[in-house]
């Protein structure tokens, strides 16, 4: 049989995927201060004037320190189990029915996040149209969230993907593409919503001193702690401005193994490449070898137990990461303060829970600042959009058994969606029960009730592991053995001490997470069903 001429190959798209450098430690620091600063920051001189300038200043310092304890809490166990994503790590550590929850949680505060938006887009645009046509009936807040949320925003949520919001095109031929391509879909938008928060902020500072230099400008209403129920109602604000907890796992992984804030990357190669490829094999060869784990590792004894902690077991990594979140956490509290102090010594009395309504129509600098911020959340909106249809995606697969990816649920998703954000943003004109809401229930179960639930398991297991080698201990041999050793030692007897529960201080460090979430739930649930007193 005759050779036929050999068909020609089909050419074929080739993708390589490259994996992402390791970030700094200062692009790391920057990372999570982005991740933090958000819409809350419009909130805050609305809750120093709940507390007192004074009370919010301590309110603020006190809620930095105990949010950067649980973006330790889930650092720590994002090494210790190699999880990736926040979701992750409370589906390995909590179990299939917590990591459900979680994505419910997870739900409610995107969609609550969505309508916030929303409602900033009304109070926005709502002076911008005033200013330009006067006062008509389509120049009215509500015209102005229904014609901008329909025209602009509900269009762009029915892409499938974020890069459908580039309108980026297909790869073709050899294309290198980074392993978080979905991550850098939103890069833009992110830094977008950086320069509009610079934007806003510099403004109300600018316009807020100005304010406070004229002549007369009264500071009768100020003052320093505010003693009366409003107080509680601050909190859940305050709270739901620091939420950066569901990026900081992503942020852990993506930092360089050796990081440095106050060292330069070019010192740290310099002095890897003195130690010679031999030595760094060797390394390397040696974190392999220690992995992430799935679980809690059960050790030789009950001594080696009680004397093992979760400081004694820190890398250098997660004490880089320590400093990471230490420093963004300390200037993102720097910058609630400036912010807040300065737009309640500007409204001591009025001060709006969207700051950015307490200020006239006749201020230019503020114009643009509304303007700038309303043309983010346009974008952001379908960015935060996302990840929400996801979770519900993956809700219902686990209600149902089946899985909800085609056209007509992505639609029909979008349109109930955006339809149910824009009825509450219509129908409600307080910007603070909305974060009240959301950042006392679900901030608080993400940023308190979860990372208290992990240090909990993880205190039981110990626990539950601790015991199980005792009964070999109890042997007699084993017992004569340890005796003599003791007797070698020092002429002492060893004293097995095993590791209580009761005694340990990350159980009832997770219980009193706990129970924190608990309280400012319910008194966020509280501030908004009951009108408070005012002092």
């Amino acid at each position: 049989m005759a050779d036929g001429p050999t068909p020609p190959l089909r050419e074929l798209a080739t993708v390589l995927i490259e994996e992402p450098p390791p970030s700094s430690a200062a692009s790391s620091t920057v990372t999570m201060m982005n991740s933090a600063i958000g819409a809350g920051i419009l909130t805050l001189p609305y809750a120093f004037r709940c507390t007192g300038w004074v009370a919010g200043l301590a309110c603020i310092a006190a809620v930095a320190a105990l949010m950067s304890f649980t973006l330790y809490i889930l650092s720590r166990f994002a090494e210790h189990t190699g999880s990736k994503t926040y979701g992750a790590l409370v589906h390995t550590m909590l179990g299939k029915q917590a990591s459900i929850g979680m994505g419910a949680v997870k739900f409610l505060f995107l969609f609550g996040g969505c309508t916030s938006y929303l409602m900033i887009l009304g109070d926005s645009f709502h002076p911008l149209l005033l200013q330009a046509f006067g006062e008509r009936w389509w120049t009215g807040r509500d015209a102005a969230i229904i014609a901008v949320g329909t025209i602009c925003i509900f269009p762009l949520c029915l892409r499938t993907s974020l890069g459908g919001l580039k309108g980026e095109a297909r790869p073709h031929r050899c294309t290198v593409l980074p392993r978080s391509t979905q991550a850098t879909r939103s890069l833009s938008v992110s830094s977008m919503a950086v320069s509009s928060i610079v934007v806003v902020v510099g403004a109300v500072l600018f316009s807020s001193v100005r304010r406070i230099r004229r002549p007369e400008h009264s500071w009768e209403g100020v003052r320093a702690f505010n003693p009366s129920l409003e107080f509680f109602g601050a909190l859940p604000l305050i709270i739901f401005s620091f939420v950066c907890h569901h990026n900081v796992i992503s942020v852990f992984n993506e930092l360089e193994s050796h990081p440095s804030l106050f060292r330069p990357s070019a010192r740290r190669g310099a002095a890897a490449a003195a130690r010679g490829p031999q030595q760094q094999q060797q390394e390397q060869q040696g974190q392999e070898r220690q992995g992430p784990v799935t679980s809690y590792e059960s050790l030789p004894s009950p001594l080696a137990l009680s004397q093992r902690s979760m400081r004694h077991l820190k890398s250098s990594k997660l004490r880089g990461m320590v400093w990471v979140i230490a420093v963004s956490m300390s200037l993102v509290a720097l910058l609630y303060c400036t912010i807040g102090l300065a737009g309640y010594l500007a409204f001591p009395a009025d001060a709006n829970p969207d700051i950015l309504v307490s200020f006239g129509c006749t201020n230019m600098l503020m114009q643009v600042a509304r303007a700038s911020i309303g043309l983010v959340l346009i974008a952001s909106y379908p960015v935060v959009h996302f990840p929400a249809r996801a979770a519900i995606s993956e809700l219902l697969h686990h209600a149902t058994g089946r899985q909800f990816v085609g056209k007509a649920f992505i639609g029909a998703e979008a349109v109930v969606f955006f339809a149910s954000t824009l009825a509450i943003a219509v129908r409600c004109t307080d910007l603070g029960i909305v974060f009240k809401l959301i950042g006392g229930t679900c901030g608080a179960m993400l940023v308190l009730a979860l990372p208290g639930a992990l240090l909990m398991q993880y205190a039981c297991s110990k626990h539950r592991d601790a015991r199980q080698p005792l009964a070999l201990l109890r042997e007699p041999l084993l017992v004569a053995a340890a005796e003599e050793g003791g007797g070698s030692n020092g002429g002492s007897a060893v004293t097995w001490r095993v590791y209580s529960l009761w005694c340990s201080r990350l159980f009832w460090g997770g219980l009193a997470l706990q129970l924190l979430a608990a309280a400012v739930a319910v008194l966020s649930v509280a501030t908004i069903l009951w009108d408070l007193p005012s002092a």
